[in-house]
C-alpha cells in the first residue's frame, strides 16, 4: 500500500507550521483557531519554530480540528492548498520545477514523488498513488498511528492544488479512512 511503512509518530516541519499559519490568516480565521488550541499549541502560531525544527503531529490534528469546527471540509482543504503553494513557490519550487520538466507535467509526476517532496515538510508518513486509469487513481496517506478526518481533509487540498500546478481539472473526493484512522485513500480525477 503506502511505498513506506511509517512505524513513529508522525511530525511536521517549521516550515510546514508556518505555512498552516499563512493558511489560516488567508482564511480569515487566525484568531479563532488560535482561541480553540490548548496554551501551547497557541504559542506555536504567535511563535513559529525555526523552519527545520520538528513538531509532533497532534499540532497539525488540533489545527485542522479547530479549523474544521469553524469552517468545515471546505476550510480544511483551503488551509491544505495554501500550505502547498506556499512551500512549492520556495524550498520546494526547483526539485517541482525540475520533475515536471524531466517527467511531464501530470498529476501522477508530483503523486508519485510525495515521500521526496515532503521530505522536508512531513516525517513518518507514508504516501503511495494507485492509478486507476490515465486520469485518475488514489492517493494513500499513511500514519503509524490514527488522525483525524480534518488533517486526511488538509491532504485533500494539496491534492487539488497539484492538479492546478499540473492546469488540469480538479476531482477530489472525500477521504475514505482506513486502519482505524491511520491510512486515508483519496481517489481524485483530472
Amino acid at each position: 500500500m503506502a511505498s513506506q511503512t511509517p512505524t513513529a509518530h508522525a511530525q511536521g516541519s517549521g516550515l510546514l507550521v508556518r505555512s498552516f499559519r499563512l493558511g489560516l490568516a488567508e482564511l480569515g480565521k487566525l484568531n479563532e483557531v488560535r482561541a480553540l488550541l490548548a496554551p501551547e499549541s497557541a504559542r506555536l502560531l504567535d511563535e513559529p519554530p525555526l523552519p527545520m525544527a520538528w513538531v509532533p503531529v497532534d499540532w497539525f490534528i488540533q489545527v485542522a480540528e479547530a479549523t474544521d469546527a469553524l469552517t468545515g471540509r471546505a476550510g480544511c482543504r483551503r488551509l491544505g492548498h495554501v500550505s502547498a503553494k506556499t512551500n512549492t513557490g520556495g524550498v520546494l519550487a526547483p526539485l517541482i520545477k525540475t520533475s515536471l520538466s524531466i517527467f511531464g507535467a501530470t498529476p501522477p509526476t508530483l503523486y508519485n514523488r510525495l515521500d521526496t517532496f515532503c521530505s522536508v515538510l512531513v516525517r513518518h508518513a507514508g504516501f503511495d498513488f494507485v492509478p486507476d486509469g490515465p486520469r485518475g487513481g488514489t492517493l494513500h496517506v499513511a500514519y503509524a498511528s490514527a488522525v483525524t478526518p480534518p488533517l486526511f481533509a488538509v491532504w485533500e487540498g494539496v491534492c487539488i492544488f497539484v492538479h492546478e500546478l499540473c492546469g488540469v481539472p480538479s476531482e477530489v473526493a472525500p477521504t475514505r479512512i482506513e486502519q482505524n484512522g491511520r491510512l486515508g485513500c483519496i481517489h481524485v480525477r483530472w
